[in-house]
């Protein structure tokens, strides 16, 4: 059984419709949480994707579920029009808890790809927006950034005899394949991920894309 984890990225106050689409085409939940677009240039803001404040919408589910859900939230909510929004699915491996998917193992091979890949970086907050600069400088169109928290042995500071854990960004974006690899120097250069605590980046293959554009 394959899963996926699909993101729809839309303008705020959208959310709610679409994951109300969603459930009506099989899905059993989801999760919402606040970031805004780091689009920049004339072209995005026409694409309704520059700096303004998203909701992004998680929802996992099995690939059938995932396929149908996708098409019809692009169909419904006009993804492929301006200021739709974009959608995109990723492959989940193991998964465990819950009702749905609880013991579930995934690792199963795909016959289908897309020619994108999502890159997350997770650094300090306010310092997203450095690491989206060196990834435009290297080529990038944009991304989304959603507040996070860290947990790790680098990120607690200790102010008056009691840990404290550092607010974090992450930072999402979607690149062709042929992108990847440049971008990621980049940030990890400017950023000095390898640096203890400094942040980190990840690569995950992306399965289907709505919305999507060069």
């Amino acid at each position: 059984m394959n899963l996926e984890l699909i993101y729809v990225i839309v303008a705020e106050g959208a959310a709610d419709r679409l994951i109300h689409i969603a459930r009506e085409e099989g899905m059993s939940g989801a999760t919402t949480f606040m970031g805004f677009g780091t689009y920049e240039g004339s072209r995005w803001s026409f694409w309704g994707l520059d700096r303004t404040r998203k909701e992004i919408i998680g929802m996992l589910a099995q690939e059938p579920t995932a396929r149908k859900v996708m098409a019809t939230l692009a169909e419904r909510h006009y993804l492929e029009r301006p200021g739709g929004g974009i959608a995109f699915s990723i492959p989940v491996g193991s998964v465990w808890g819950g009702t749905t998917f609880q013991s579930s193992d995934a690792r199963q091979e795909r016959e289908e790809s897309t020619m994108y890949e999502l890159i997350t970086v997770i650094v300090d907050k306010g310092k997203a927006e450095e690491a989206m600069a060196a990834a435009t400088a290297a080529g990038a169109q944009g991304g989304t950034i959603v507040n996070a928290r860290g947990a790790g042995p680098h990120e607690t500071a200790r102010v008056f005899m009691m840990d404290i854990q550092p607010e974090k960004e992450m930072l999402l974006l979607l690149t062709p394949q042929h992108k990847t690899q440049a971008l990621c120097q980049a940030i990890a250069a400017k950023m000095h991920l390898e640096e203890p605590g400094a942040g980190i980046l990840y690569v995950q293959p992306v399965v289907r894309t709505y919305g999507a554009l060069e």
